[in-house]
């Protein structure tokens, strides 16, 4: 007869068996996951945009990940308007092959003092093939005298370097031109600035593309 223990270690390893079998690459994720760019990640909690850390590296090569406490709150603390625009730079970072990740560190510290110091979070990882990318101290200067999304896009493409990341942008007269010019393959389509079909058509051309 199964002791209380052995039972649940063995409800535990079904739930995260659930989380390892539902975890893919972000790229195909729902259209609305894919547009704000972010998965939860943790070694126990359950949803539809959930995956443990490893899963998540395994899943996709470039990786941006948030340790935070969900009891940051928004209201225009140095920590809350950190995670504010982390967010907003996970948002401009989609369809671009960059996945953003963000771990509770209420509920899973372990993996937040595999690269940090809890007691200083929230703070973020760049991540390449599993592996951190050391920020530069030009970044680390940029980045703490003003942790705006602008400025973390920027450290992403720029420590990501020879790596170029791209997302399809709008072009129009001669540029549309020059890039006919310089480019054998072009995708294009007629999508105004803000319309909900943009991000359905980045979403097909990430995909088409292999992110």
């Amino acid at each position: 007869q199964s002791t209380e223990a052995e039972s649940v270690q063995f409800l535990a390893m079904r739930f995260s068996l659930g989380i390892l079998a539902c975890a893919k690459p972000l790229r195909e994720y729902p259209l609305d996951v894919r547009k704000d760019n972010i998965l939860t990640l943790s070694a126990s909690v359950d949803c539809a945009d959930c995956a443990t850390l490893e899963r998540f590296y395994d899943d996709n090569p470039l990786g941006f990940v948030l340790f935070w406490e969900r009891q940051v709150t928004p209201g225009g603390s140095y920590k809350s308007h950190l995670v504010e625009e982390f967010l907003r730079a996970c948002k401009e970072l989609a369809f671009t092959g960059v996945a953003c990740g963000q771990v509770d560190i209420l509920i899973d510290r372990e993996y937040a003092k595999r690269y940090i110091d809890p007691s200083t979070a929230p703070a973020h990882i760049l991540v390449r093939e599993g592996e951190p990318v050391l920020a530069q101290q030009h970044h680390i200067d940029r980045l703490i005298g003003q942790p705006a999304a602008g400025n973390m896009v920027w450290f992403v493409k720029d420590a990501l370097k020879p790596a170029k990341i791209r997302r399809p942008g709008h072009v129009f007269g001669v540029g549309l031109d020059k890039l006919l010019e310089k480019k054998k393959l072009v995708v294009l389509a007629g999508v105004a600035p803000g319309h909900p079909c943009e991000a359905v058509f980045r979403a097909a051309v990430e995909g088409a593309t292999g992110g």
